[in-house]
């Protein structure tokens, strides 16, 4: 015989709260990355010192409800923990940062991707094909507004546009604060968008990746091109005893030429500028040269620190101050390179717990056991260009998009072993067994405690 309900509110059955559950989930993911790509480029709000964007309103929200709504607690994954204590030194470097209000708005992302990352990891491995949905859906709304931007020549009101007047012919923005953040977007979202969660990689995935790489040819953003190029030269590696049939063989020698061409040719525009920074006078007056001076700046951060840091946002304050061992062209003030932001204001701790996560997703994507195919390429992939990616910004540490990558590359490299081996090979082109390394469906978890 089982026992009342307790009195007061009826308690639903977890199949019926799973079901409601899951609608909201599937829209919050599609949404995820679209929120993350805009940012605060068009609708940001500025409460205190931490400014607030649609991004930095679902995510706390999603969270809060996912903790309300479900009595059952999981153990956090590492990178949880590790987000944790990076948000805990950030937090004691607001005590020494030179603008504390820089500092807490700086840090409180690491707050964000806690609250990210726990909820996507608790929601497991069926939120994986709808957050990929998610990125192809910023993928083809970033894009359109790209093409509107060619076919018109007007822009979204952003602040880079408001700053000049409107007059910023030439350049691809779509909803981004500037052209190298649209850049960076690419070489992040492209790679990720073709991971085959449902088995299969949609054939309309493939002419969209196509078509934002052409974007991103024009967009002209030189570290986020080398971030596609080492994830086509991942894809190359891991499959290289697989091209070698005659027409294989052939297709790998033409795309093999052609980003052979492509390479040689950034790099020839990359070392002409290297060279120039040994004439007299002109170190800084190139952009190579402005990005080795701020570089160079950083690591003088760090070490006249002691290795602790700036604080968070202090590397604008450093430069405005003048007190810095490398002049600069005027109106150049952040690093333009991520890791440079990260270890110059966070120090050795940061730059190291920023590592150890990274090297969490990495050792689960290159575990013993051999994950499915092509999966863990894709992944792979996804990473390599990140890494090149986030260089390409004049700021980084804070955009949403970084941490909404780093948590979907999380929640998927947590799942591979799950995946069924065998599943559809892109590169070869068997895409028609519909059900093949879809991930394991898991009988939806309870969101409530079933009365006796």
């Amino acid at each position: 015989m089982k026992a009342p309900h307790p009195i007061g509110r009826q308690v639903k059955s977890p199949e019926s709260v799973h079901g409601e559950l899951l609608l909201a989930q599937r829209l919050v993911l599609w949404l995820l990355p679209l929120s993350a790509a805009v940012g605060g480029s068009l609708f940001e709000v500025d409460l205190g010192p931490i400014p607030i964007y649609p991004f930095k309103v679902i995510v706390p929200l999603v969270f809060a409800i996912t903790l309300v709504t479900t009595p059952v607690r999981r153990r956090p994954e590492p990178e949880v923990l590790i987000l944790s204590l990076l948000l805990t030194w950030a937090a004691v470097g607001a005590v020494w940062a030179v603008e504390p209000a820089a500092a807490v708005a700086t840090s409180s992302i690491f707050a964000f991707a806690i609250m990210l990352f726990a909820t996507l990891h608790f929601w497991g491995a069926d939120a994986v094909p709808d957050l990929i949905m998610g990125w192809r859906v910023a993928l083809a709304a970033t894009a359109l507004v790209a093409l509107g931007e060619l076919a018109t020549g007007l822009h979204l009101p952003t602040a880079f546009v408001e700053e000049r007047g409107g007059a910023v012919g030439g350049v691809v923005l779509s909803v981004f604060t500037n052209p190298n953040d649209f850049g960076a977007f690419l070489a992040i979202a492209i790679p990720i968008s073709l991971f085959p969660a449902r088995g299969r990689t949609p054939r309309w995935a493939w002419p969209l990746a196509a078509g934002s790489a052409a974007l991103l040819l024009i967009a002209a953003s030189r570290f986020a091109l080398l971030g596609l190029a080492a994830a086509g030269l991942v894809v190359l590696v891991r499959y290289r005893r697989k091209w070698w049939s005659l027409l294989t063989g052939w297709l790998a020698l033409l795309v093999g030429l052609g980003s052979a061409i492509v390479l040689i040719a950034i790099g020839a525009g990359i070392a002409t500028k290297v060279t120039v920074l040994f004439e007299p006078g002109a170190f800084g007056d190139t952009s190579a040269g402005i990005r080795i001076a701020l570089a160079a700046n950083g690591l003088w951060a760090v070490a006249r620190t002691g290795g602790v840091g700036l604080g968070g946002g202090g590397f604008e304050p450093m430069v405005r101050s003048g007190d810095i061992p490398v002049a600069l062209r005027e109106g150049v003030l952040n690093p333009h390179n991520m890791w440079i932001e990260l270890v110059s204001e966070f120090g050795v701790v940061g730059i190291t717990l920023f590592g150890a996560l990274l090297a969490v997703i990495w050792r689960r994507a290159t575990a013993e056991h051999r994950p499915a195919e092509p999966t863990a390429t894709i992944l792979w992939m996804s990473l390599a260009s990140y890494v090149l990616a986030v260089c390409t910004s004049s700021s980084y540490v804070s955009s949403p998009v970084s941490w909404t990558f780093l948590a979907t590359a999380s929640l998927i490299s947590l799942h591979l072993p799950t995946m069924n081996d065998e599943a559809p090979d892109p590169i070869r082109g068997y895409l028609s067994t519909p059900h093949a390394g879809r991930l394991e469906r898991r009988s939806p978890r309870p969101l409530t405690e079933p009365t006796a």
